[in-house]
């Protein structure tokens, strides 16, 4: 009777231990296969700006009126924008609308704007800037240095602590040039555009837009 009981004993402890090992492998094998965190698999807000500013200069750069409009809140007050004498229907209208400007008003003198503001200059932002630089750091430049022309062209995009985008690009005067043409007065038309946009976590919003020179 006890070399029975003994031989019950000894089963249960066996079978316990193996219900405990096959648990722990269990345990283990799920620990293997738990889905990478959702940190890596989700989109980080630099990374979502980053792909709006790409959407937004090629717009830009592809002329896509309707695309282009859709970033403006309308009407634009007369302050945040820097282009004047657009053309005669243009100018006339924002006279008789106390400067403000409607979608009507830019829809019909689109091509004078794109041209005046020297919009197609984004293609040149898309060809030299390395935007996705953007995730690592606040800003991005490149200065297009061209031997035997009076100007370089410079283009830049920067984000400041608010999420405000500023895309810029302009002429300066090419210092060597400068040096081996000591005659003359002025070898570049000096010039900077610069617009500005807000990120508000899903979008961009046109804030402001500035020329000089």
């Amino acid at each position: 009777m006890k070399k029975n009981i003994l031989i019950l004993l000894l089963s249960l402890f066996f079978c316990a231990c193996n219900q405990t090992d096959e648990r722990k492998h269990t345990t283990e094998k799920k620990s293997e296969t738990v889905t990478p965190s959702a940190q890596t698999n989700v989109i980080t807000k630099r990374e979502k700006l980053i792909g709006e500013i790409k959407t937004l200069m090629q717009a830009m750069a592809e002329k896509d009126k309707p695309a282009i409009l859709a970033y403006f809140n309308f009407p634009l007050a007369d302050s945040s924008v820097n282009f004047f004498e657009v053309d005669p229907i243009f100018d006339a209208a924002r006279k008789a609308n106390n400067d403000r400007i409607t979608k009507a008003m830019f829809d019909n003198s689109f091509a004078s704007i794109y041209q005046k503001t020297e919009m197609r200059e984004f293609k040149n932002l898309i060809k030299f800037l390395k935007i996705n630089n953007l995730k690592n750091q606040d800003s991005v430049n490149y200065d297009n240095i061209i031997k035997g022309d009076g100007c370089y062209y410079f283009y830049s995009i920067s984000v400041d602590h608010h999420d405000e985008v500023t895309l810029t690009y302009g002429t300066n005067s090419n210092d060597e040039y400068r040096k081996s043409h000591p005659d003359e007065e002025e070898i570049c038309s000096e010039y900077a555009v610069a617009w500005t946009f807000k990120f508000d976590g899903k979008a961009l919003h046109f804030l402001k837009h500035r020329i000089a020179g």
